[in-house]
């Protein structure tokens, strides 16, 4: 059983003998830099990235405070439940050397030769840190997307405040208002037609679990670097807190007649998110005689 299926109480994963021995070492050794994190995340709490150069920033509001190489190692679709390394996947502008070699040298392990994973986030992070450890990394960090990105980073080191490097870029408000909106609207959608089916079923809880992972999404789109203190940020923070109210009022027993009015409520936020975004179909025009 993987360290963090057990940390976490989960179901263990069906992972090969071969990786269940790396993850001896290298589950706490993931667990060990999270409770202490080499990036300290209240301290720098935005990233800038150069997957071109293999490089990564952390800083405050003004300015860069830390630069690490990253080595890029995989993807992880939350929609899909899919994870990619990042050496199969061609829209990765430069995938790490390094971990595409630790894989090939541990080639007697099963999952490090394959092409697509599918498993849930405890996976990905699982396969991550396994590669990370192996390459003797300082963390194993996830970058926040529509695509999630693992990566490992080395050579973690301040930066002097004259450093030019230390010099944060310019915000994005178009970019962020765009990425924004392709993510946020699409996704009420699909959660709105989700809300609707599992009604049927009974089975709501699944539904508590979408939102909350999509109030997820949406703020770390508002800490991003594109993002942060923009109005598209402001945007996504506000629907990721009426999303977790709302995802709250389900928390009702089956049957209890506030239910009703909470999913209502529920599906009318969801309604107006899409609209909002332009992702609500349109209504065909009346038909005239």
């Amino acid at each position: 059983m993987a360290y963090l299926d057990q940390a976490q109480g989960k179901p263990p994963a069906e992972f090969s003998s071969e990786l269940l021995e790396i993850d001896e070492t290298s589950g706490p050794w993931l667990a060990e830099t999270q409770r202490k994190p080499v990036i300290a995340q209240d301290k720098y709490p935005r990233w800038d990235l150069d997957l071109a150069e293999e490089v990564i920033w952390f800083g405050d509001e003004e300015r860069q405070g830390i630069v690490a190489r990253v080595h890029t190692i995989g993807s992880y679709s939350v929609d899909d439940g899919v994870w990619v390394w990042a050496w199969t996947n061609e829209e990765l502008a430069r995938p790490s050397a390094g971990a595409q070699k630790v894989c090939e040298d541990h080639s007697e392990v099963p999952e490090f030769g394959l092409t697509l994973i599918k498993g849930d986030e405890t996976m990905a992070w699982t396969l991550a840190a396994a590669v990370a450890h192996l390459m003797g990394a300082e963390a194993c960090y996830r970058l926040p997307g529509d695509l999630q990105m693992f990566v490992a980073l080395t050579d973690i080191t301040p930066i002097d405040p004259s450093d030019p490097r230390a010099k944060r870029p310019l915000q994005d408000s178009a970019g962020a208002a765009a990425a924004l909106g392709e993510f946020a609207g699409p996704a009420a959608l699909r959660i709105g037609g989700l809300v609707v089916e599992t009604l049927k079923d009974g089975q709501l809880d699944k539904v508590i679990d979408v939102l909350y992972r999509f109030c997820e999404r949406l703020e770390e789109m508002a800490t991003s670097p594109v993002g942060q203190g923009t109005p598209a940020a402001s945007e996504a923070t506000e629907h990721a807190r009426q999303l977790r109210q709302a995802a709250l009022s389900l928390s009702v027993p089956p049957g209890h007649p506030a239910l009703a009015e909470a999913v209502k409520g529920l599906l009318d936020l969801l309604e107006s998110i899409a609209r909002q975004y332009g992702a609500w179909p349109e209504e065909p025009p009346a038909e005239t005689n």
